[in-house]
This record gives C-alpha cells, sequence and structure tokens, in this order.
C-alpha cells in the first residue's frame, strides 16, 4: 500500500515556479503579474458584449438628457417632493389639534360679524349686539330712533354695576378733559353749566291722599321712620297712597303748573284743598308753621292750604290747624 502512494504523487507547484524563474528578466515578471490580474479581474461590460447607458441610447436623448431640461425637471419633482412631505405634516398637525363641535347646529355658532356695509335701507334689521367686554368708539353712537317703540320694562340705555369706588362713575361726560356731567355709583348728579328743560324738572305733583288727617298725626307704624311723627308722619301719608312720593312744597305745586299738559293730576283735581308744606312762616305772624310741623290742632297755629282749580291752577292759603275733620294732603314725587 505504500508503494502505491510513492508511485502517484501529486505534482508540486516548485516545477511551475522553476519554469518560470527560466523565462528572462522583465518578460517573466510581467507574466506572473499578467496571469495574477487575470485571475482576480472582474469582467467588464465590453467584455461581455453589454454597452454602458449612454452609448445604448441613441444620439438625440442624450442630447436631451445633457441639456437644461433635466434641470427643470429635477426642480419639479423636487418641489412635489417637498408639498408631498408640507400638506402631510401640516394635515398631521391639524389632526393633533382639532377639537369637534359641542353641539348639533345651529348650536355653538359663534357671533356673526359685524361688516362694516351700508344696506338698501340704511339700517341693519333687526340686528343685536351682546358684548361681553369693553367698547371703544371713534365716531358718534346712536341709540333709538324716532319710530321705536319701548315696552315693558325696556330700556334705551341700561347699565348695572355691583359696587363702585368713590371716584368711579355711572356716567361722565367731559369736554377736553374738563368734567361737564357726571353720575356717581350712589346715583348723586354733578354738572357744570346750566340745564334747560322744555318739560317738568323736578318733583311735581301726583294727587291727593285718599283719606283726610288733622295735623296732630300719630307716629310712624312701620318702615325705617317708625316711631317719629310730624314731618316724617305726613310725608308717609303720602308714602302710603303714591310709593316714593312726600307732601307736596309750594314751589312744587308751581312748578307743576307751569309744565303741565291738560291731563295732567294738577289740573284734574279742581275744587279739592289741600295740606303742603311751606317750612318756615311766610307771614308775619310766627304761627304760620305748618301747624308746628304737623303737631298742633290748635286755632291760632295755621298751616298752609292749596285750593285747586282746573281752569287757573289754584293758590296758596292759610287756615287754622283745628279742622275737625282735617284736609287730605298733596302728594309729589
Amino acid at each position: 500500500m505504500a508503494a502505491k502512494r510513492k508511485a502517484t504523487p501529486k505534482s508540486s507547484p516548485t516545477p511551475r515556479r522553476k519554469i518560470s524563474a527560466k523565462k528572462s528578466g522583465g518578460a517573466a515578471r510581467k507574466s506572473v503579474r499578467a496571469r495574477r490580474v487575470s485571475r482576480r479581474s472582474v469582467p467588464t461590460a465590453e467584455a461581455v458584449g453589454i454597452l454602458a447607458p449612454e452609448q445604448s441610447l441613441p444620439s438625440e436623448v442624450r442630447r436631451a438628457q445633457s441639456s437644461p431640461f433635466r434641470l427643470v425637471a429635477a426642480f419639479f419633482g423636487l418641489a412635489l417632493a417637498l408639498i408631498s412631505v408640507g400638506g402631510f405634516v401640516i394635515h398631521t398637525v391639524n389632526a393633533a389639534t382639532y377639537t369637534p363641535p359641542t353641539a348639533l347646529p345651529p348650536g355653538g355658532n359663534i357671533p356673526a360679524i359685524i361688516w362694516n356695509r351700508a344696506t338698501s335701507s340704511g339700517t341693519q334689521v333687526n340686528a343685536s349686539i351682546d358684548i361681553d367686554g369693553g367698547v371703544s368708539s371713534g365716531g358718534m353712537s346712536q341709540f333709538g330712533k324716532n319710530t321705536l317703540p319701548l315696552t315693558g320694562s325696556q330700556n334705551l340705555i341700561y347699565g348695572n354695576v355691583q359696587s363702585g369706588t368713590a371716584n368711579a362713575s355711572l356716567l361722565l361726560l367731559q369736554n377736553n378733559g374738563v368734567t361737564k356731567f357726571r353720575v356717581d355709583p350712589n346715583g348723586n348728579v354733578s354738572y357744570a353749566g346750566g340745564i334747560a328743560a322744555s318739560g317738568c324738572f323736578g318733583r311735581v305733583f301726583l294727587g291727593l291722599t285718599a283719606s283726610t288727617y288733622t295735623p296732630s298725626l300719630a307716629a310712624v307704624s312701620s318702615g325705617p321712620n317708625a316711631g317719629l311723627a310730624g314731618y316724617y308722619s305726613a310725608d308717609n301719608a303720602c308714602a302710603s297712597q303714591y310709593a316714593g312720593s312726600h307732601v307736596c312744597k309750594s314751589d312744587e305745586l308751581l312748578e307743576s303748573i307751569q309744565c303741565s299738559t291738560p291731563s295732567d293730576p294738577i289740573r284734574t283735581n279742581g275744587g279739592n284743598f289741600a295740606w303742603v308744606n311751606s317750612g318756615p312762616p311766610g307771614a308775619s305772624a310766627f304761627n304760620a308753621s305748618d301747624c308746628l310741623g304737623w303737631t298742633s290742632v290748635s286755632a291760632s297755629i295755621f298751616g298752609r292750604v292749596w285750593a285747586f282749580d282746573n281752569v287757573t291752577g289754584g293758590r296758596g292759603t292759610l287756615t287754622g290747624c283745628n279742622i275737625p275733620v282735617g284736609l287730605k294732603y298733596a302728594c309729589c314725587k
């Protein structure tokens, strides 16, 4: 068995190297390098019969690809890609922040926009504004019109505040920074200048008490003036008949006559006599003193009385405070 193996030995590479070595000089080295390169080289496209892409296209196409149209096409391609990506991002953001309606239509609709435009009639019909906040106008403001009817408890101008400091105002009108008219939170009015009124200005005559009273009235039985008598009792008699009213003063009756119309009470109570307030004595005698402030029934003490007349407006007079059945009081507000 051993002899057989020796009889068929494998070829040794040494002879090849020796054979290559027989070649001389640089030729031998070139041959070796050529064989090494040939073993490691990858076949080229030309070697396997495949042309390069540029060589496989017609010359007209190759010229088109090398022209500026390639740049234009590349630009539009990039733009379309950016638009697609941007639309995706925007859609994603909107989808993330979208809040669905909280009520079915038309509930939850936002208020209508106030447009700066004129209608055919010059007026926006049935329009209303409800603003939660301040309003500043750089021009004229007009409220109401000649044909506007107010019904029920409607108000042309209405305001309501919870509280206010001393320097606050319900209404403040100024001219070049100088206050001309002011209403403070308590309703006190201050103004600079005169006031002209075409109608009645101040308190006017409302009517007479239903009952007659002798000047010595009993003390007020209830309310903020409970236990008080005299002028308080007399005013309470009017307030019980006309809420918020008081016994008329002579000047209030004169004002009522001056500004009256045919249907006003001052012109419809002719023939009646009523007690009125006048305060300090108007006669030389000390005893003309509203029956000592509506506390005396003495015949020697006098009180003011108004004699109503529908034609002349009436007149004032004095009478003793000892009238057994008493008189009604004239009430103003």
